[in-house]
C-alpha cells in the first residue's frame, strides 16, 4: 500500500522509471504473498490429513485387539460396593 501511495505522489508519478521499479516490487511482493498462502494451505492439509490417519489407525487398532483390558467406571465401583453391603 505504501508503495502503491508512493507511485501517486507527483514527483513519483512523473518519472517512469519509479513507477516501474514499484509496480516491480508490488509485483514480487504479490508472489511472496500468493507462496505464503500456498505453503499455510499444504500445511493445514497435511496435518489434517495426518489426523485423520492417526485416529483411523488407532481405531483400527482398537477394534483388531480383543485383549484390550477394560477399566469399569466409578459408578460400576459403587454399585459393586452397594451390592456387597446390602447382602
Amino acid at each position: 500500500r505504501i508503495l502503491t501511495t508512493g507511485e501517486s505522489e507527483p514527483n513519483a508519478a512523473a518519472q517512469k522509471q519509479a513507477i516501474e521499479e514499484g509496480d516491480r516490487r508490488i509485483d514480487s511482493l504479490d508472489r511472496e504473498l500468493q507462496a505464503l498462502k500456498n505453503e499455510m494451505e499444504l500445511r493445514r492439509a497435511i496435518s489434517s490429513n495426518s489426523l485423520l490417519v492417526t485416529l483411523e489407525r488407532q481405531e483400527v487398532r482398537n477394534s483388531s485387539n480383543q485383549m484390550q483390558q477394560r477399566t469399569p467406571s466409578t459408578d460400576e465401583g459403587m454399585n459393586s460396593l452397594n451390592q456387597k453391603g446390602g447382602e
